[in-house]
């Protein structure tokens, strides 16, 4: 992030630890002046047009999920008025996080504007220039496997502006390698980035080895023997995120055991006929484990989406959530 721009892709199945990994590096980014924004793409069911993109921006000016309006404008103004010439740029940056106006399925959506495709690329791309000539720019796009064809045609015009302009933005992505292959717009815009740039790059993240594995393992709860832990690998198939939950559910359902400084399963556990099938299963599991009160605020909070506020959920639910969140936090 010291001069040419890159888009760099991680690539990698459910549970392999993609969105941890970025996490860590933004999180080792930010304290060396790094402005780090996220965006988030949501899946089909649910696409608005530059999606990612308004996530990101969301970010960036600090609106919270609810904040529309006049709160949302001066927060906007606000972050404007510390760049050269941007100013008078609110409206525009109103409308197109779309706090101005619903669709006619009650959706936010952009304001109507002038030349509105092109004016979007121009703003949107001008801004994110903008903040790193100031301060080297961390974009962090995830789950590009869902991506909008808005904004996948914006993101392929703001990395073919990296190639052709030196400033210090690194665009990091992250997919779901069987998914993306579905997306065949998606496919065919990252052949073409291939071809056409010398920024662009993909990392493809593997699952787990088995001594990795067993790493992991040992570190949450030492103890387990080997025939256990080789179970519990080839069951994971080597996702990170399958051992980790697979350990936290034992531990939640009492069938671990503390010996010192290690753990073991209770006498009679058979672990074989413990292991789910499916990640999915797995948290199927772990949801129904939660007593009524913790389920309804994982169903509110999915409905609300990746960020919430916690107000919203207390209106939602009509009761204070504080220690169903912070109960959840633990688990």
């Amino acid at each position: 992030l010291t001069g040419r721009g890159q888009f760099a892709l991680i690539i990698g199945e459910a549970g392999v630890g993609k969105s941890r990994l970025v996490g860590e590096f933004a999180a080792r980014a930010e304290p060396r002046r790094v402005r780090v924004l996220l965006g988030r793409c949501i899946d089909q069911g649910r696409q608005l047009s530059y999606d990612v993109f308004r996530t990101a921006l969301r970010d960036f000016f600090g609106i919270r999920e609810g904040e529309r309006g006049k709160v949302a404008r001066q927060k906007i103004e606000r972050c404007l008025e510390a760049l050269p010439h941007w100013a008078s740029e609110a409206q525009f940056f109103l409308n197109f996080l779309g706090l101005g106006g619903l669709d006619e399925n009650g959706l936010e959506r952009p304001e109507a504007h002038p030349d509105d495709t092109l004016s979007y690329f121009g703003h949107v791309i001008g801004l994110l220039f903008q903040l790193a000539r100031k301060n080297p720019l961390l974009l962090l796009l995830e789950d590009l496997h869902w991506i909008d064809a808005t904004s996948l045609d914006l993101l392929r015009r703001l990395v073919m502006r990296l190639e052709d302009e030196p400033v210090p933005i690194l665009v990091c992505g992250t997919m779901r390698s069987s998914e993306a292959q579905q997306h065949v717009e998606l496919q065919e815009a990252l052949r073409s980035l291939s071809r056409q740039t010398e920024v662009y790059f993909e990392h493809n993240l593997d699952a787990l080895s088995a001594d990795d594995s067993y790493e992991l393992i040992d570190h949450m709860f030492a103890g387990f023997s080997e025939r256990e832990k080789d179970l519990i690998y080839q069951r994971a198939d080597g996702i990170p995120f399958y051992v980790q939950q697979f350990l936290n559910l034992l531990y939640s359902e009492h069938r671990l055991t503390r010996m010192g400084n290690e753990w073991h399963l209770q006498s009679g556990v058979d672990l074989s006929r413990l292991l789910p099938q499916t990640i999915g299963k797995l948290l199927d599991r772990r949801f129904y484990a939660l007593d009524r009160s913790a389920q309804q605020v994982i169903q509110c909070a999915a409905i609300v989406g990746h960020e919430f506020a916690k107000p919203v959920l207390s209106v939602a639910l009509e009761r204070p959530v504080g220690e169903d969140l912070d109960r959840l936090e633990r688990e």
